[in-house]
């Protein structure tokens, strides 16, 4: 996106969001006054300030060296964690009328903004259509691109030099959704994933194809449980050859090898509404369970192959939020999230290695415009 401020990271993001507030709001009136084609039926913007203990995911040993100034590259913390806030706008149009119903089309920009470590400041863009089919029958297209990720630092094996690692990433997929009941509700989900690195590791590029069935089940009005089932299957076409890199066992995570692999995903939540709290508010908490097993699948052997050969994780997430209410048009949450990845290798140091923790604690405030 275009930008007319200097290469300040909190002035981008601003003037961003200012950029897209005044297009919403032209929008607005221009759908308003005409309402031909599409109309913009709500549009809100959110803000998000997040307390992150670990940052870029580090392993205990990872912040140790970092603590003692030991580590293999030349790192660009300046600290491990940070305060990270977090831009949104949200739009929200109806498209012109199609099977006896217009489509909604909702798009959302994020903008995040690192107060120690600009550099890892990135975006998202999210588009969404929902297209009611029936009665019981609706499909879901959606979108999403992150453009320019940084994970961390690594070796190019090319060159022998320490480099930003930064990728792109691309997704899309189709589903549908079908109201059983007004209690039960399915949905069908396929998405098709590219993941492609800078010019420095393309040796890492992927393509992923998933799938995953839901069931979201309303008890009564105030009690809900979703369930998520997922499968994913990692392409590592950027793999290049082991003998290209002369048989060399690498002695940290870098470019060697073939990262391919299978994901199973179980996903759970439940939700419960109180009502009439804290000054007469209804109060939605809820509680949000995530489980990535991995198992990568190269054929390589693990002295050649260490860091893949014969692994796979655990990677595991707890969610607790708790949301009302504020006014009319301003809404407030505060959620916990807690991260871990335990990891399986025949290798002992890759354990050491990728095994972290991470926990997160944010306020979210989001306030109706439109």
């Amino acid at each position: 996106m275009m930008t007319f401020l200097s290469n300040n990271p909190a002035k981008r993001i601003l003037c961003n969001m200012a950029i897209l507030l005044f297009i919403a709001l032209l929008g607005a009136d221009t759908a308003c006054a005409q309402a031909k084609f599409i109309k913009l039926t709500a549009l809100k913007i959110e803000f998000t300030g997040s307390y992150d203990d670990n940052i870029l995911r580090y392993s205990s040993r990872d912040i140790e060296r970092f603590q003692n100034r030991r580590e293999y590259y030349p790192s660009k913390l300046s600290t491990y964690d940070d305060w990270q806030n977090d831009f949104r706008l949200k739009f929200y149009f109806a498209g012109p009328k199609a099977l006896n119903s217009p489509p909604e089309i909702w798009y959302f920009g994020k903008f995040s903004q690192y107060c120690n470590n600009p550099f890892n400041n990135y975006s998202t863009h999210t588009l969404i259509i929902n297209q009611k089919l029936s009665k019981s029958f609706s499909l879901k297209l959606r979108y999403f691109y992150m453009p320019d990720f940084y994970l961390r630092e690594y070796k190019d094996r090319d060159l022998n030099q320490y480099h930003s690692c930064r990728f792109d990433d691309h997704q899309a997929g189709a589903g549908l959704n079908f109201r059983w009941n007004q209690r039960i509700e399915l949905s069908l989900f396929a998405e098709f994933e590219q993941i492609y690195y800078n010019k420095y590791f393309t040796e890492y590029d992927s393509e992923l194809w998933s799938g995953n069935a839901g069931i979201n089940y309303r008890f009564n009005p105030d009690w809900r449980f979703l369930l998520d089932l997922g499968y994913t299957q990692s392409d590592n076409i950027g793999y290049k050859s082991l003998i290209s890199a002369g048989g060399v066992t690498p002695n940290e995570d870098t470019e060697y090898g073939d990262s391919s692999y299978d994901e199973e995903i179980y996903q759970a939540e439940i939700r419960y509404r109180k009502r009439n709290l804290f000054g007469g508010k209804d109060v939605w908490f809820s509680l949000q369970y995530k489980l990535r097993h991995r198992i990568y699948t190269t054929d390589n052997h693990l002295l050649a192959d260490p860091y893949h050969s014969s692994r796979s994780d655990d990677r595991q997430r707890i969610i607790f939020t708790l949301s009302r209410k504020l006014t009319a048009k301003l809404e407030g949450a505060f959620s916990y999230t807690r991260e871990w990845r335990i990891t399986h290798s025949d290798y002992a140091p890759v354990e050491e290695v990728k095994n972290f923790t991470q926990d997160i604690f944010s306020l979210d405030l989001t306030y109706s415009i439109y």
